[in-house]
């Protein structure tokens, strides 16, 4: 679903203006497809890690308009997805 030519980030750099272009396509998908119930996410590195933390706070505050809740986190053990569900 992610082009990067369709989703320009100001500063390449930044993650967390990663995070907001992602909860925009979010937003976007959610809206054009309003009976997928969840969204699931692994993290890749420990960055993406708070990446997908973040992103779940805020979906949860409904922040970008819809409201998120995280159902499942991946173990400190064994790794795993974040899962977030339409609240």
């Amino acid at each position: 679903m992610f082009d990067p030519r369709h989703w320009p980030l100001p500063d390449a750099r930044m993650i967390w203006q990663f995070c907001d272009v992602l909860a925009r396509a979010l937003v976007i998908h959610a809206g054009a497809l309003p009976t997928v119930p969840q969204y699931l996410y692994m993290p890749q590195s420990g960055q993406l890690d708070l990446l997908y933390n973040r992103l779940g706070r805020r979906f949860a505050s409904g922040l970008y308009g819809l409201r998120f809740r995280c159902v499942t986190q991946p173990t400190r053990d064994t790794g795993g997805f974040y899962g977030f569900e339409r609240a």
